[in-house]
């Protein structure tokens, strides 16, 4: 559950392009990639903070926290994470170089330049073409996320989050809270090596 919300939360601090809310969930993000062996993402969630809390000026770090988001569409509540737009753009350059018979780097720089152009094209025909709702939203199936405040709700009812001492569920007997899984020297020597390499690698 703990997982579940920290998603949901995280996903809602996208949306809305909230660079506050992202960088508090970083850090237990950071924490979670190091227990679920996450390497990669982990590497990327310790940059993102040491480059706001070390790395960049305070201008520039502000500037870096805001524009973690983009919005392809406008409309409040409608932003995207930039790796995902840069993979959604990435996929559509391709698909464009694709169907050209000589592709080379012009053909894909000019569709890198257009790319954008052409959604804004899109999205025009289909609000002419009564694609989007009367909300301004597009038409498109409900969100499964919606259906967590349902299940919190029921576990508020359930009284599941109270602390009883010597209580447990016969479900999970070997459960180990996540957090708890953090292996704090291991973690403690990973962050001082990455903080070395940092030192090499960042001018």
């Amino acid at each position: 559950m703990k997982a579940a919300l920290l998603l949901q939360d995280s996903q809602d601090a996208y949306k809305m392009g909230d660079g506050n809310r992202l960088m508090q969930n970083a850090k237990f993000q950071m924490l979670l990639s190091d227990t679920a062996h996450h390497t990669n993402y982990k590497i990327w969630l310790f940059r993102y903070m040491a480059y706001y809390f070390s790395l960049l000026s305070p201008r520039l770090a502000e500037e870096y926290k805001w524009n973690c988001t983009a919005n392809t569409q406008g409309g409040i509540g409608n932003n995207i994470p930039n790796d995902n737009l840069v993979e959604v753009l990435v996929k559509k350059v391709k698909k464009i170089c694709v169907h050209k018979a000589n592709a080379t780097y012009a053909t894909a720089r000019t569709a890198a330049l257009t790319t954008q152009i052409q959604d804004e094209i899109c999205t025009i025909i289909e609000h002419e073409a009564g694609a989007w709702n009367k909300k301004g939203s597009r038409s498109k199936k409900p969100n499964v996320l919606i259906n967590i405040p349902l299940i919190v709700q029921k576990l508020q009812k359930a009284d599941i989050f109270s602390y009883i001492p010597g209580r447990s569920y016969a479900g999970f007997p070997n459960f180990q809270d996540l957090f708890a899984r953090v292996n704090v020297l291991s973690l403690h020597k990973w962050i001082t090596d990455q903080k070395n390499r940092l030192s090499l690698e960042i001018i």
